[in-house]
């Protein structure tokens, strides 16, 4: 499969479930609110193409804050792409694990 087959933009997914979907890097969580907020809110920074290091305090209801892999090859020398151990975490790693895959399927 390409690239454009598996991957897609989040944010339209949510929004067909209500969710209001924000990109960005949470900088404060404030369950509690503070003294001029009752409500629950976080300080986020933008991550979204032209949109880096705009910061924004969102109420929320229910958070969910999702991390995302932090892909650590270099923790086992000899690990990930490029070396002796292929990876699907990322677009790019899965083309190129197909691609090798692909490369033994015809060398059999």
């Amino acid at each position: 499969m390409t690239r454009e087959q598996v991957t897609f933009p989040l944010a339209p997914v949510y929004q067909r479930k209500h969710i209001r979907f924000e990109q960005g890097r949470a900088i404060e969580v404030h369950p509690e609110g503070s003294g001029e907020n009752a409500k629950p809110f976080i300080v986020m920074e933008r991550t979204g193409s032209g949109q880096a290091s705009d910061r924004e305090s969102l109420p929320y209801d229910y958070l969910v804050n999702a991390t995302g892999p932090k892909l650590n090859f270099a923790a086992t020398e000899g690990l990930g792409p490029g070396k002796h151990s292929l990876s699907v975490c990322t677009p790019d790693h899965a083309i190129e694990a197909a691609e090798r895959f692909l490369a033994l399927v015809e060398r059999m």
